[in-house]
């Protein structure tokens, strides 16, 4: 159930990235949720930060600033720190193609960590 709403909060995050919303009865209806419930979603991504506005002009939401929907795990630091391991270029490399070929949103922090 969690993972079916984090799903549907990335496809909604994509569709306003790119203006590709459509009215929110064909929002709804895409995501194959209730109205009400879109309206749930967009009020909780609000409430996180997105600022999401609506274009009747082009019948799409979208946001008024660049922001990015990151949804991620961070390792705790400890007391006793381990060094630090270097990367490797080749399992980086492999990594960001997976994730560019899936259409993943990558976080600047994550850019970052992997090099």
């Amino acid at each position: 159930m969690l993972l079916d709403y984090l799903n549907r909060l990335e496809s909604l995050d994509y569709l306003i990235r790119t203006r590709s919303t459509g009215t929110p009865s064909m929002l709804s209806s895409r995501l194959g949720i209730s109205e009400r419930t879109l309206y749930d979603y967009l009020e909780t991504m609000r409430a996180l930060g997105a600022p999401i506005s609506y274009s009747k002009r082009n019948r799409s939401y979208f946001y008024t600033e660049q922001v990015e929907f990151c949804l991620k795990f961070r390792k705790k630091e400890s007391k006793q720190t381990e060094p630090k391991r270097e990367p490797d270029p080749a399992t980086t490399k492999r990594t960001m193609s997976k994730l560019i070929a899936y259409d993943i949103p990558i976080c600047s922090d994550v850019i970052m960590m992997l090099g």
